[in-house]
């Protein structure tokens, strides 16, 4: 019964995703070229932008790693603190070690 309702309920996430679908397509041929350039270049914009702030905040959390590792804090308390594996703060801190 339970894999029914899980079957049942992937079926109704697929039409309304196609149904967006179609709802965009239509929607993207009402617009006129100029339109749908500067739709496509808003959003190549947007995604840009998040990008790179995705990126500079992954590198601020490693220079928080970096630097709690300079004050030799525990690495559950750099896990905890920055959310970074405790993995990738061993290699943060191997990388410092290769550095000096």
């Amino acid at each position: 019964m339970e894999q029914e309702k899980k079957e049942n309920r992937g079926f109704i996430n697929r039409g309304q995703k196609s149904e967006r679908m179609n709802e965009k397509a239509e929607h993207d041929e009402a617009q006129t070229p100029d339109e749908a350039g500067k739709q496509d270049f808003a959003e190549g914009y947007v995604n840009s932008f998040a990008k790179g702030v995705t990126g500079s905040i992954a590198e601020v959390t490693k220079n928080i790693a970096r630097n709690m590792l300079k004050k030799n804090a525990p690495i559950d308390t750099i896990v905890a603190a920055t959310g970074l594996t405790s993995e990738q703060i061993e290699q943060l801190a191997m990388d410092k070690t290769m550095d000096n």
